[in-house]
This record gives structure tokens, C-alpha cells and sequence, in this order.
């Protein structure tokens, strides 16, 4: 009598399943992990826009007008602050739009163009507008939601 042996392992069919699978699973997930860091860059980008509101209105308080800089608001910032948002590798770029005396606006540009791009606002009563697209997604501050 003949013992028959019996390959152990997976047959090329089996194999090739596996791959298709994980490669639809993949094409969910990347675009969904993309999507998500972008939020939280953007999340990040309004909590420093909150701050330099706080700031530029203790500007006002002790100066009488709102600044036209973010580098003059240095008095009411941690230096480490001022240093991460002016980064050359930071995510956004951050400015300040005033009149002086009235009202002001802080703007969070999206600094690396490649695939997201836009501009995120706060004005001088603290409300947000504006938002992040790479063409197909669009991210909004998860304030606004």
C-alpha cells in the first residue's frame, strides 16, 4: 500500500484571494487614514487660531489696537508657540488680516499645496468659516460640524 503525502501549505488560488482581498481592504483604508490626518492637522490649525485670538485680544486690551503681525504678539504667546507655527515644516501658514481699531481676522493657509489646499478663518468675535480640500474631500474645522 501507497501512503499518499499531501502537500501542507496554500495553493497558488488561495494565495492569490488573500492578495485581492488585502488590496481592497487597503483601497478603503488609505484613503480613510489620509482623510483623518488632514482633520487633525486641521483641528490643530483652529486650536492655534484660538490662541492667537486670545492673544491679539489682550493686544487690544493693553495697546489699544489689534496687531497687524503674528510676531507682535510675542508679549502674550510661549516662545516655543511662536517658533512651531512660524516652522517652515509646519502644516499651515498663519496671518493676520486687522483695521487696527474694529475687528481683525486670523488666517491658517494649508502651507504644502501638493494635495490639500485652502484656508481656515477665525474673525474677531471667534467664529470659523473656511475649509481644506485636496479636489474630492472637503475638511471643515470639526467646530462647524
Amino acid at each position: 500500500m501507497h501512503r499518499r503525502r499531501f502537500a501542507s501549505g496554500f495553493s497558488l488560488l488561495e494565495l492569490m484571494i488573500a492578495v485581492v482581498i488585502l488590496g481592497v481592504l487597503t483601497s478603503y483604508g488609505v484613503p480613510r487614514f489620509y482623510r483623518v490626518m488632514e482633520q487633525s492637522r486641521v483641528d490643530m490649525a483652529c486650536s492655534n487660531l484660538e490662541s492667537l485670538w486670545t492673544a491679539e485680544r489682550l493686544h487690544m486690551a493693553r495697546d489699544g489696537s489689534f496687531a497687524f503681525e503674528v510676531s507682535a504678539l510675542g508679549d502674550f504667546l510661549d516662545t516655543s508657540f511662536l517658533t512651531s507655527i512660524q516652522d517652515p515644516e509646519s502644516s499651515f501658514t498663519y496671518s493676520i488680516t486687522s483695521d487696527a481699531e474694529n475687528s481683525f481676522l486670523l488666517n491658517a493657509t494649508r502651507r504644502i499645496p501638493n494635495a490639500w489646499s485652502g484656508t481656515i478663518v477665525l474673525n474677531s468675535s471667534g467664529t470659523f468659516s473656511g475649509s481644506v480640500s485636496n479636489g474630492s474631500t472637503v475638511i471643515t474645522p470639526s467646530l462647524l460640524k
